[in-house]
């Protein structure tokens, strides 16, 4: 049988929410719990049990990143029209993978990329760009991913 526990991992520490609660919480109330459970999910990774989930631990840089973050995550990225430096940070991303990558020395055609949100986003794409290399280059109509 599946524990609670293993659905809702802090179900004994705080309950668990599953509904829209008839009175909200305090901004204090709720800055609170996440900064106690932020605190206690770090003490993991700070004492070296973890393999590849942090990416540096250097927690001046994660509240630099906060900061910067915190400027734009209201915003909707779609809306490039209202929000033109999704456009920009994009770009510029995206222009200095190419350079790290040597783009500049392809002359059998133009590199590209782009910018995904996160694991599943990167490998659908790279999967969207295989089907679609395969029926350009390679005739493939209807194409069969195989996987484990």
């Amino acid at each position: 049988m599946t524990d609670l526990f293993d659905f809702y991992p802090y179900a004994e520490r705080y309950g668990v929410t599953c509904a829209l609660p008839e009175h909200g919480r305090s901004r204090e109330e709720i800055l609170a719990q996440l900064r106690e459970t932020a605190a206690s999910e770090d003490e993991v990774w700070e004492a070296g049990g973890c393999s590849g989930t942090m990416y540096c631990g250097d927690h001046s840089h994660y509240a630099f990143l906060t900061e910067a973050f915190g400027l734009f995550a209201h915003q909707n990225a779609l809306q490039r029209d209202m929000c033109p430096s999704a456009t920009r940070f994009e770009g510029e991303i995206v222009a200095m993978a190419l350079d790290l990558m040597h783009a500049g020395a392809v002359s059998d055609g133009e590199p590209a990329g782009m910018v995904c949100s996160g694991g599943t986003g990167s490998i659908t794409h790279a999967v969207l760009a295989y089907r679609e290399h395969g029926r350009e280059t390679r005739g493939i109509a209807h194409a069969n991913i195989v996987k484990p």
